[in-house]
């Protein structure tokens, strides 16, 4: 009887290794945090922020163990990110019905410090502490700001305006604020007279740099004994009562920001009742201080300019298919000084000033905005949404999970510092959507943490063991 002997089928070729997320140098972080739900594995590893690289929009979660309610249906539907350092991120946290992203005078909440890179076993999340009785209760969030400090310390400082000057500051190593008030202020005459409105809040130079985007910026070392106030006047290309855009949505038109090393403004004026929308002016302007004086200047020799009607002429811009209809500024590249990020409707794209080009463009952005806030008055979609966030080399440490949400492969970062993503500034190509995207792995919040003085729930960092 013959015999019949079969081979095994050969074995398949074996996968091809997924391809390597590139972290980018830094990112665009969306302001509005997203409240998840509460994670069915109590020990389930905590990761508060997910990557995407420029131009998409990264977005930061919170925990509803984190919120000063911790009860069913008491979270802050909306915290808010106030500002970012290379330590981590300060926001604002309130409980419902209120939200975090409340820019109206004397929001109720707490702040709250998210370390980025904090080592096992650390708290994640840090609640700032409370004020003391007497003292000023935080009067704007447009008037708060983080100043670094050497060793992955912070100072969260607020100034306040209203008739005299006060300064109140907490440092991450204390437990309390310090207020100091009746400074000298520029703007506040004798008889307590000078309008003052709060917009911003910049970190330069070992500074703080407060800013009425209609006036100017006032800085000072908030850690001073009792800190000079300087100020100085924002340059103006006509008079601001000439401009078409009103004043009080200059914020969408007027913008302050550390590139390069250096503080850059950015301008989009138009002329009422004299330019087209076409003679809009986009100029990029620079300041230099004199560190052992104080003194600073705006330099007119060094100011980029183009204006709409040239961006809109260029065939980059006419590819997206974008109206021709004035922007609103959303962020500075944190390098480039010439790039600048608009929001055009539900577009989100970048300009570099100089040659008047588009880089990049996203059809849509609003979903990863976490679709904006309406509230009343409703803030405008522009850089209150974003800011930039430069990572350092320690969270870059990073390692995906799976696939993303528009179906893109999701692959592990090498432990040791991988290669810059490539921002495609460099290119007049334009670059749309990128799919890959990375989770920041940051541990799980520590137990055993007390509550605040409000009774929300809190999570202390020891001075001696804050991350660095």
């Amino acid at each position: 009887m013959a015999s019949s002997s079969s081979s095994a089928p050969p074995p398949p070729p074996p996968l091809p290794p997924p391809p390597t997320f590139r972290m980018p140098a830094w990112i665009i972080l969306g302001r509005v945090a997203r409240v998840p739900p509460p994670p069915e594995d109590a020990n389930a590893q905590t990761r508060p922020v997910t990557v995407v690289p420029p131009p998409r929009i990264s977005t930061v979660s919170v925990p509803t163990n984190v919120h000063p309610n911790r009860a069913p249906g008491g979270a802050d539907k909306h915290p808010y990110v106030i500002a970012a350092c290379e330590s981590g991120l300060l926001l604002h946290m309130s409980a419902s019905p209120h939200i975090g992203f409340n820019l109206g005078g004397r929001p109720p909440g707490m702040l709250a410090f998210l370390f980025a890179g904090a080592r096992p076993g650390e708290p994640v999340f840090y609640s700032v502490c409370g004020r003391g009785y007497g003292q000023l209760r935080l009067y704007s969030l447009k008037s708060v700001g983080l100043l670094p400090m050497p060793g992955g310390q912070f100072v969260v400082a607020e100034l306040v305006l209203n008739g005299c000057a006060s300064l109140l500051t907490n440092h991450s190593s204390s437990d309390e604020w310090t207020e100091t008030a009746d400074l000298v202020c520029p703007l506040i005459s004798e008889n307590g007279t000078g309008r003052w409105v709060p917009h911003d809040v910049v970190p330069h130079a070992g500074h703080l740099w407060w800013m009425d985007l209609a006036k100017g910026l006032i800085f000072c070392n908030p850690i001073d004994y009792r800190p000079a106030l300087r100020f100085v006047e924002l340059p103006e290309m006509f008079e601001v009562t000439q401009r078409a855009e009103p004043l009080e949505n200059i914020d969408c038109y007027r913008i302050v920001r550390e590139v390069g090393g250096r503080l850059r403004f950015v301008d989009v004026a138009c002329r009422s009742s004299i330019d087209t929308l076409g003679d809009t002016l986009v100029a990029v302007w620079t300041l230099t201080v004199d560190t052992s004086t104080g003194a600073a200047s705006w330099e007119v020799g060094d100011r980029i300019t183009t204006t709409l009607a040239r961006i809109w002429e260029d065939d980059s811009y006419r590819r997206t298919g974008m109206p021709e209809a004035v922007p609103e500024i959303a962020l500075m590249h944190p390098a480039r000084p010439d790039v600048v990020y608009f929001f055009l409707f539900t577009y989100f794209f970048s300009v570099d000033v100089r040659r008047s080009v588009v880089l990049e463009f996203s059809p849509d952005s609003y979903g990863d905005l976490v679709q904006p806030v309406y509230a009343n008055p409703r803030p405008p979609v522009n850089w209150r949404y974003v800011l930039p966030w430069v990572l350092r080399p320690s969270l870059l440490n990073a390692q995906g999970d799976g696939h993303n949400s528009s179906g893109g492969h999701q692959s592990s970062v090498p432990s040791s510092a991988p290669e810059p993503h490539d921002d495609g500034v460099t290119s007049t190509t334009l670059r749309e959507d990128v799919n890959h995207q990375c989770h920041l792995l940051l541990p799980q919040k520590a137990e055993g943490d007390g509550d605040d003085s409000s009774g929300g729930h809190q999570s202390s960092v020891p001075p001696s063991s804050a991350p660095t």
